[in-house]
Protein backbone atom coordinates (compact mmCIF):
# COMPACT_ATOMS: atom_id res chain seq x y z
CA UNK A 1 0.00 0.00 0.00
CA UNK A 2 2.70 2.57 0.74
CA UNK A 3 4.74 1.54 -2.37
CA UNK A 4 1.38 2.09 -4.46
CA UNK A 5 1.57 5.65 -2.71
CA UNK A 6 5.49 6.44 -3.43
CA UNK A 7 4.65 4.99 -7.51
CA UNK A 8 1.48 7.24 -7.46
CA UNK A 9 3.44 10.13 -6.03
CA UNK A 10 6.44 9.60 -8.54
CA UNK A 11 4.19 9.54 -11.35
CA UNK A 12 2.23 13.29 -9.89
CA UNK A 13 5.50 14.28 -9.77
CA UNK A 14 6.39 13.31 -13.49
CA UNK A 15 3.31 15.38 -14.97
CA UNK A 16 4.52 18.71 -12.95
CA UNK A 17 7.38 18.20 -14.44
CA UNK A 18 5.63 18.52 -17.96
CA UNK A 19 3.72 20.79 -16.76
CA UNK A 20 6.22 23.09 -16.03
CA UNK A 21 7.67 22.67 -19.11
CA UNK A 22 5.04 23.43 -21.28
CA UNK A 23 3.78 26.49 -19.30
CA UNK A 24 7.52 27.90 -19.85
CA UNK A 25 7.28 27.12 -23.93
CA UNK A 26 4.00 28.75 -24.02
CA UNK A 27 4.85 31.55 -21.98
CA UNK A 28 8.05 32.09 -24.69
CA UNK A 29 6.00 31.59 -27.47
CA UNK A 30 4.02 34.40 -26.03
CA UNK A 31 6.65 36.68 -25.34
CA UNK A 32 7.94 35.88 -28.86
CA UNK A 33 4.52 36.65 -30.52
CA UNK A 34 3.53 39.71 -28.94
CA UNK A 35 7.21 41.38 -29.87
CA UNK A 36 6.74 40.15 -33.36
CA UNK A 37 2.50 41.79 -33.07
CA UNK A 38 4.70 45.08 -31.90
CA UNK A 39 6.95 44.86 -34.83
CA UNK A 40 3.70 44.94 -37.71
CA UNK A 41 1.43 46.80 -38.39
CA UNK A 42 -2.11 46.36 -39.83
CA UNK A 43 -2.95 46.57 -43.32
CA UNK A 44 -6.05 45.00 -45.28
CA UNK A 45 -6.95 42.48 -43.26
CA UNK A 46 -3.51 41.53 -42.46
CA UNK A 47 -0.24 42.01 -41.34
CA UNK A 48 2.71 44.12 -42.95
CA UNK A 49 5.62 43.70 -41.37
CA UNK A 50 8.03 46.82 -41.21
CA UNK A 51 11.60 45.21 -43.89
CA UNK A 52 14.96 46.52 -42.71
CA UNK A 53 16.91 47.90 -46.16
CA UNK A 54 17.50 44.71 -48.80
CA UNK A 55 14.67 42.80 -47.39
CA UNK A 56 11.49 42.10 -48.84
CA UNK A 57 8.07 42.69 -47.01
CA UNK A 58 6.04 39.94 -45.55
CA UNK A 59 2.44 39.75 -45.45
CA UNK A 60 1.06 37.73 -42.87
CA UNK A 61 -2.16 36.26 -43.03
CA UNK A 62 -4.84 36.10 -40.29
CA UNK A 63 -4.80 31.92 -41.22
CA UNK A 64 -0.80 32.73 -40.24
CA UNK A 65 0.77 31.98 -43.33
CA UNK A 66 3.34 34.51 -44.54
CA UNK A 67 3.57 35.47 -48.42
CA UNK A 68 5.98 37.86 -49.96
CA UNK A 69 4.14 40.91 -51.43
CA UNK A 70 7.13 42.74 -53.56
CA UNK A 71 4.17 46.03 -54.63
CA UNK A 72 4.47 46.97 -50.56
CA UNK A 73 8.62 47.33 -50.79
Amino acid sequence: MLRNELIRQEKLELLAQRFDHKAVMRETWLNENQRLVSQVGWVAGGLVGTPTPGQDTWVLSLAGVGVRNPTLR
